[in-house]
């Protein structure tokens, strides 16, 4: 290692177990998820990765969250009209109201 620092131009030489680790840091800062992290790394489970590394990914828990479960936020709604056919509502004569058109709390004639 320390000839292959020295070819690099980095000094102090640094030990495998710090490239690794570097790795494993550039990995989480760019979002790489920590299960994938712990597989390259050779870690049995996430614990271990999560412990050293899950603090580099700033949104590492709302991103999970977010992927986890729907979308929360409101859509923006299209509203289409029904045309009502008064053959549909029996008893009722011309010029009343539809049951729909009626709100329960201002009935027509109400003050």
């Amino acid at each position: 290692m320390h000839e292959a620092c020295a070819r690099a131009g980095i000094a102090p030489a640094v030990g495998f177990h710090v490239l690794r680790h570097t790795h494993g840091s550039l990995l989480a800062m760019r979002g790489v998820p920590m299960a994938v992290i712990a597989r390259q790394l050779g870690h049995a489970d996430t614990r271990i990765t999560e412990k050293h590394y899950a603090h580099l990914a700033p949104n590492y828990v709302a991103d999970t969250i977010r992927q986890g479960f729907p979308r929360l936020a409101r859509e923006e709604r299209v509203v289409v009209p029904m045309r009502l056919e008064r053959k549909r509502w029996p008893g009722l004569t011309e010029g009343s109201e539809s049951p729909v058109e009626q709100s329960p709390v201002e009935q027509p004639g109400a003050a």
